[in-house]
């Protein structure tokens, strides 16, 4: 840290001493990383000035949201500085006339989502790290939901972004328009760029009007029944939000977690499927439909919520698996896309290579959209060497099957520094080699996240 003693005290003086905090260790799971120090900026113009010092004294930068990341994309490279958002939370304003919202991207996801519903406004998606993560790291790594089933992923609803380039240079990446066909898309291009390319400090996000929801609570004795009823649900014209599963294993955790066990059904597969309708539609011609359909497949009554009260009492049991599985034991979760034509039949491919391991988990997902995680529980009797060989095996036969399939891994989560092994099978060489060309346009020093993705 000594030889790098100037560089930080020109840094003190962009942020203030109060705002450069020295770090001796950052952990992540098993990995142990030991950074210069953690900057917090308040503004676009002082991270622009961290970056031209950085850029010309050759100091890595590592971007920092909220920290729910799970592929690993917040770790410190070692060596560099960690740079916070978490000052830049202004929501700057909210345009009900033109549907959109400009945001500083420090801001946390659910209070974004909370501020936009008082003008009868709303950002689809319900990411279940909302309460912790901020808005710039959903963009990041274009976060999905269970709503992306209609919606698609957070990149979706990203109209403009302002960036602060490595070397310290400011640009808007579009304009705050609907159509724009002005060249390539500079705004998609760092919407997913895991900020390798620059670092996001202000977002203009697309709106839509405030839905009317309801919501379906459905357990299946066969993963053939399920996957028939969710088809025909499809081929009827249907619209879910989401379409949500979980198998019984998780449905149990979660339960057992909830203290509350008047859920558990004797059934191997559960879904939860959610509709949006205008406030002013009737929703019995589905309702109709959704009641004939569950007495077709399903032997178990079925929940229905249409209260917010309501349908938050059935989604606690899906949104607090995460919760439950680490209640119950470290694990490491894998995450992957699939097209939904062919998920059954990879959904049975990888439950017969988990139990080819031996391995305890579950596998929970946005099945509608095809993205499924599994969470593979560690197994305590082998030691962290014998685990690490042991679960790269399984994923490495897991990401083989994806890909032949036609699937992405990571499907969501992003790659990050955990998800490279898995990143490098599943996207062809050029493509990153092509990746790698434009890494190398926008930040020839690779100061910037420089150990993420490749």
């Amino acid at each position: 840290m000594n030889d790098k003693k100037a560089e930080l005290d020109a840094l003190k003086l962009i942020v203030g001493a109060e705002h450069l905090v020295p770090y001796t260790e950052q952990k992540y799971g098993e990995h142990s990383r030991n950074p210069l120090a953690t900057m917090f900026p308040k503004t676009t113009s002082e991270i622009s000035d961290i970056m031209k010092l950085c850029h010309i004294n050759n100091l890595k930068v590592t971007v920092r949201g909220g920290g729910s990341s799970v592929n690993g994309g917040v770790l410190s490279c070692g060596s560099d500085i960690i740079l916070s958002l978490e000052r830049l939370n202004s929501i700057i304003e909210v345009n009900k006339i033109e549907r959109i919202v400009t945001v500083e991207t420090g801001v946390i996801t659910e209070v974004l989502q909370k501020e936009v519903e008082k003008y009868g406004l709303y950002f689809p998606q319900n990411i279940s790290s909302a309460g912790m993560s901020f808005i710039g790291g959903n963009i990041a790594i274009r976060s999905g939901s269970p709503k992306s089933f209609k919606h698609g992923t957070t990149a979706n609803y990203i109209l403009n972004l302002e960036v602060v380039l490595p070397d310290g240079q400011v640009i808007w990446t579009g304009k705050n328009v609907k159509k724009d066909s002005s060249g390539y898309n500079l705004t998609q291009l760092f919407t997913g760029s895991e900020g390798t390319l620059g670092i996001i400090t202000k977002a203009v996000i697309k709106l839509i009007p405030l839905k009317k929801e309801w919501l379906f609570f459905i357990s299946f004795i066969s993963i053939n029944d399920m996957y028939n009823f969710i088809k025909e649900v499809l081929t009827l014209g249907l619209n879910p939000s989401s379409i949500e599963f979980l198998d019984r294993k998780g449905f149990e955790l979660a339960c057992s977690y909830l203290k509350d066990m008047r859920m558990i059904v004797n059934t191997g597969f559960c879904i939860w499927m959610e509709f949006e309708t205008e406030v002013w539609q009737s929703d019995l011609p589905e309702l109709e439909i959704m009641n004939q359909l569950i007495a077709k497949y399903s032997n178990d009554n079925a929940l229905f919520a249409e209260s917010s009260r309501e349908r938050e009492e059935l989604w606690k049991y899906r949104n607090k698996i995460g919760e439950a599985c680490l209640d119950y034991s470290e694990f490491v979760d894998y995450d992957f896309s699939i097209p939904f034509s062919v998920s059954q039949e990879v959904y049975e491919k990888i439950t017969a290579i988990l139990e080819e391991f031996n391995f305890e988990g579950i596998i929970v997902g946005h099945i509608g959209d095809g993205n499924f995680h599994i969470n593979v529980f560690c197994d305590k009797s082998l030691s962290p060497k014998q685990w690490e060989s042991k679960i790269y095996q399984c994923f490495m036969m897991i990401t083989s099957v994806i890909v032949n399939f036609g699937g992405s891994v990571p499907g969501e989560h992003g790659v990050g520094y955990l998800n490279k092994k898995y990143f490098n099978l599943s996207v062809g060489e050029k493509q990153i080699e092509l990746m790698n060309e434009i890494k190398r346009i926008f930040d020839p020093k690779s100061i910037l996240n420089f150990d993420k993705i490749f």
